[in-house]
């Protein structure tokens, strides 16, 4: 609901103020919370603070003098689609409690409602979820659910892949645990626990008989604040030049910490079907995923170990080291807010960090941005830089090849030199030639 943009020639400090209605937990057009107490008529706020107060107030408002706009109900519908989008929003045929609980008005008429995708969440326990039995419903209550087709926006910074599959992706919700099944459109499929989700696809497989993927792939994941769709330009030529499955990993670099995304990926390399070979393409912070990854293979079970081989690693400007800007912000308590745990990760001491990352145990190679001098793109940095990553920080003994390329650190994967010398090593093993390869030796 809306109201309309009326002028308000009433002086009193409780002024009327557009709001968006309280979409999907309004329970009439006439609302009082039950704290604060606000009370709304269509979206304008006529009045808050405790409850009583407003009931008071709620007798001086006109009802007669209140328009509601058509265009409000649009609006209404787009704040709860994009809800949905998210996973958030509770099936239609439900109403929201004054507890915060989802409860059916329809039981009452006879009317079986549709259930919702996500269980009540406390505040207090609105954090990252890791464990994955924890996290895993009952697959018996997806039973019935109506899988429509809904187009998402492919998970941004709330969503982590579990497994791959082509184009089609299983992703878990950071905070609330449940799954969807994405198509290569970015369309839902399906929703509710791994194994139901799990289920439909291997429907969908046979049903619109998808093809095996190729028993050798590239997996490919972005950095911080990334985004599949950053990967793009890079992903394109590998598939034009490289006859492997190119997988690009989604996952919420910013809402969770490196463990959990460690974990992810863990998952998304035992879902693999059909694939024995693996070489790895990262950007930034990606590449710290992949290090904390192979450090928990040393002390887990044989049978626990993944089957396949992992052939090479190319790095793009990693932060093997951390990254000296992060450290400029790390007590900036919206740098903590908006990079998360993982981006506060940079800007710790690295000698505490470092044990927790393993060398790749393969040919692995790193492309760095830098000016080539010792400016640098960034004044703030001492040395060469790619403006966010110096090429100090970039280096890792043990590297089979190394490379500078002019370029900065967000763009490294729409530049051409970085996109042929990624496919160069991963088909040969060198960024240019085999003569110009330029090791860095492991320290002894």
């Amino acid at each position: 609901f809306s109201s309309a943009n009326a002028q308000v020639v009433d002086r009193d400090p409780n002024r009327r103020v557009t709001t968006i209605g309280g979409v999907a937990f309004r329970k009439s057009l006439w609302v009082c919370c039950r704290q604060t107490g606000t009370l709304l008529v269509g979206s304008g706020i006529h009045a808050c603070g405790r409850r009583e107060s407003v009931r008071r107030d709620s007798e001086k408002v006109p009802r007669n003098g209140v328009e509601v706009l058509a265009m409000g109900r649009v609006v209404s519908a787009v704040v709860v689609w994009c809800w949905a989008a998210i996973g958030l929003a509770p099936a239609w045929g439900q109403q929201i409690d004054d507890g915060g609980r989802a409860s059916s008005f329809g039981a009452s008429n006879g009317v079986r409602p549709f259930e919702s995708p996500v269980p009540p969440v406390d505040s207090a326990d609105l954090r990252p979820i890791t464990d994955e039995s924890a996290a895993e419903p009952d697959d018996d209550e997806n039973e019935g659910r109506l899988n429509w087709k809904t187009p998402t926006l492919g998970g941004k910074q709330f969503w982590a892949d579990e497994l791959l599959f082509h184009e089609w992706r299983i992703q878990r919700h950071v905070y609330t645990g449940h799954c969807r099944l994405l198509d290569d459109r970015n369309h839902r499929r399906a929703w509710g626990g791994f194994g139901h989700c799990r289920q439909e696809l291997e429907r969908l497989k046979q049903t619109l008989e998808l093809p095996p993927m190729k028993p050798r792939a590239v997996i490919v994941l972005h950095g911080i604040w990334g985004t599949r769709s950053r990967m793009d330009d890079l992903v394109d030529a590998m598939r034009a030049d490289v006859d492997q499955e190119v997988l690009v990993v989604a996952y919420p670099s910013t809402r969770a910490d490196l463990d959990a995304h460690a974990e992810s990926l863990g998952r998304i390399l035992k879902n693999l079907d059909g694939v024995r070979e693996v070489s790895f393409v990262a950007h930034s912070l990606g590449n710290l995923v992949i290090r904390r990854y192979l450090a928990t293979l040393k002390d887990a079970p044989a049978d626990q170990r993944p089957v396949f081989e992992l052939k090479r690693v190319v790095m793009l400007g990693p932060p093997n080291h951390g990254a000296q800007l992060a450290t400029r912000f790390r007590e900036n308590s919206l740098f903590r807010t908006t990079w998360g745990p993982a981006g506060v990760l940079l800007a710790t001491d690295w000698t505490e960090v470092e044990p927790d990352l393993a060398l790749p145990p393969c040919p692995f190679g790193i492309i760095a941005g830098g000016c080539g001098d010792d400016a640098g793109y960034n004044p703030l940095l001492p040395g060469d830089d790619d403006f966010v990553v110096r090429v100090e920080e970039t280096r890792l003994p043990g590297s089979a090849d190394f490379l500078v390329v002019p370029v900065l650190h967000s763009s490294m994967m729409g530049n051409e030199s970085v996109q042929q010398a990624t496919i160069r090593f991963l088909q040969h093993g060198y960024f240019v030639s085999e003569e110009a390869r330029r090791p860095i030796p492991v320290e002894l």
